[in-house]
C-alpha cells in the first residue's frame, strides 16, 4: 500500500509538471520542436531514475519491517514456551528422561615433605604435589543415575596425586577414569554397576579414600539401617589364571538423636588369592605370595559418634580389624614376618571443629598381614610402607571461604617387625578449592 501512495504521487507531480509549462520555451526565443522534445526526454528520465532510487528505498524499508516481524513472533513464540518464574541465562539442555545433572570437582595443591632412616642414614624428599577431580552424575531424580568421574594421578588405586616435574622440566599431569558407574534405585534398594566410590563405611586404615572398586553392589539404605553386599575384581592376569576377586558384606545402623549421632557397622571382606607385593619390593606381585593359598578374610567393626552444639562439632571414631586367613611363611610386609601373629589392625581418633577450624587425632595400629596393604591409606606410613606401621596422624585445618580450605597434616610413624627401613616422618601442607 505503501508503494501505490508513493509512486501515485510520484505521478503527480510529473503531470502537474506538464501542464505548468516547465516545458515552454521563453517568450523572446522562437518555438523549437525539437528542443522541446529533448528537454521532455531529459525530464522523462530524470523522473525514471528518481523512481528507481525510490523504488530502492521501499525494498530495503520492506526487508527491515519484515525481519523485525520474524523476530517478534520468534521473542513471543519462546515467551510463550518458557516455563513461569524460569531465570534467565545460560541452559544446558539434558537429554530426554535426563531429570538432572551435578557436577562436582576440587583442585588440591600440596607440598609434602618426609624423612626416614633407612640403613643407618637419614632420607629426606620435598615434592610439590597437585591433585584434581573432575566429577558429573547425571539421571533421573528416584529411578537412575550415571556418574563418570576423572582425577590426574597414575595406576595407583590408593592415590591421586601428580607431582610437579618428577619425570620432565615442567611435565605436565595426566589425567585419567576415576570412577564410571551406573546406578538403579527401587526405593530403598539399589544395585550399581561399574567402577564406583567405597559403598562401605570404613576408616583409612582398611580403605584409601582414593579407591574406587570395580565389580557390582546392591545396597540396602533406611532411615536407620543400611547394608551393601557386592562382588569386585580386584586384578586381571591374563590367559590360564585365575583373576583376583573380592567379596564383601556389610551390615550397619546409623541414627541421630538431638545433637547426638552415631554410625556403628560390621563387615567382612574375603580376598580369594594376594596380589600383594612386599613393602620395598617391586609393583608386581610376589609369586610366593600371588598363590590361591596366600588369602585375605578380614573381618571389622567401625563405630563413629559425634555430637554438636551450637558452632562446636565434636567427634570419636574407631575400627577394629582382623584377618583370620593370616597364616604360612609368606607375608605381605616382608621376609621373616609370621602372617599368623600379625593378623590384627586397629585405629581410634576424634576430631572437634569451631566455626572455620577443625582439629583431628588419630593412632594407628596396623601389623604386617592385617589388612591388604595395596588399598589401605597410601599416606599413613608411607616413607616407610603401609603395614607393619603404627603411629600418630595429627591435622589442622582452616576454611578461608566456604570453597577455600588451607590444612597441615602431620604422621609419625615406626616400623612394627622389620628393622629396615626405620622410623618414618611426614607433612603435608595442603591449599584446597572445591567447587
Amino acid at each position: 500500500m505503501y508503494r501505490v501512495r508513493s509512486l501515485s504521487r510520484v505521478a503527480a507531480v510529473v503531470v502537474v509538471a506538464l501542464l505548468a509549462g516547465d516545458f515552454a520555451a521563453p517568450a523572446d526565443e522562437p518555438l523549437n520542436p525539437q528542443d522541446d522534445i529533448r528537454q521532455l526526454r531529459e525530464l522523462v528520465r530524470q523522473q525514471g531514475e528518481q523512481l528507481r532510487r525510490i523504488q530502492a528505498q521501499l525494498d530495503a524499508r520492506n526487508e527491515t519491517e519484515k525481519a523485525i516481524a520474524d523476530s517478534r513472533c520468534h521473542v513471543e513464540s519462546q515467551a510463550a514456551a518458557k516455563p513461569e518464574g524460569s531465570a534467565d541465562g545460560p541452559r544446558i539442555g539434558l537429554g530426554k528422561g535426563i531429570e538432572r545433572l551435578e557436577l562436582t570437582g576440587d583442585l588440591r595443591t600440596r607440598f609434602e615433605y618426609d624423612q626416614r632412616d633407612s640403613n643407618g642414614h637419614e632420607q629426606h624428599r620435598s615434592r610439590v604435589r597437585p591433585r584434581l577431580r573432575l566429577g558429573a552424575v547425571w539421571g533421573s531424580t528416584e529411578r537412575w543415575e550415571i556418574g563418570v568421574g576423572l582425577a590426574t594421578g597414575d595406576e595407583q588405586a590408593t592415590s591421586t596425586n601428580d607431582t610437579w616435574g618428577d619425570t620432565r622440566p615442567f611435565k605436565t599431569g595426566d589425567i585419567r577414569l576415576d570412577y564410571a558407574y551406573a546406578m538403579h534405585r527401587w526405593d530403598d534398594l539399589s544395585l550399581t554397576i561399574g567402577q564406583q566410590k567405597n559403598p562401605f563405611v570404613s576408616t583409612w586404615a582398611l580403605w584409601d579414600s582414593d579407591v574406587r572398586p570395580t565389580g557390582v553392589t546392591l545396597q540396602y539404605q533406611t532411615e536407620g539401617w543400611f547394608a551393601a553386599v557386592g562382588g569386585y575384581d580386584v586384578r586381571h592376569y591374563g590367559r590360564d589364571e585365575g583373576d583376583a576377586l573380592l567379596g564383601a558384606l556389610q551390615v550397619g545402623a546409623r541414627g541421630r538423636r538431638g545433637g547426638f549421632g552415631y554410625v556403628a557397622a560390621l563387615a567382612w571382606y574375603s580376598y580369594n588369592r594376594a596380589t600383594v607385593a612386599p613393602n620395598a619390593g617391586s609393583t608386581q606381585p610376589s609369586p610366593a605370595i600371588s598363590t590361591d593359598d596366600y588369602r585375605f578374610n578380614l573381618g571389622s567393626l567401625h563405630v563413629d559418634l559425634s555430637h554438636r552444639v551450637g558452632k562446636w562439632k565434636g567427634a570419636v571414631f574407631g575400627e577394629y580389624i582382623r584377618n583370620v586367613s593370616a597364616n604360612g611363611d609368606i607375608s605381605q610386609a616382608g621376609a621373616g614376618i609370621d602372617p599368623g601373629e600379625n593378623d590384627t589392625a586397629w585405629i581410634a581418633g576424634g576430631r572437634i571443629t569451631y566455626d572455620k577450624l577443625t582439629l583431628s587425632y588419630a593412632y594407628a595400629h596396623i601389623e604386617a598381614d592385617s589388612v591388604y596393604g595395596q588399598v589401605n591409606d597410601s599416606t599413613f606410613g608411607g616413607p616407610i610402607g603401609t603395614t607393619d606401621v603404627k603411629g600418630h596422624a595429627m591435622g589442622l585445618d582452616y576454611a578461608l571461604t566456604g570453597n577455600l580450605t588451607v590444612g597441615a597434616t602431620v604422621y609419625l610413624t615406626d616400623p612394627m617387625e622389620r628393622t629396615d627401613p626405620g622410623n618414618g616422618l611426614l607433612y603435608d601442607l595442603d591449599l584446597v578449592w572445591k567447587f
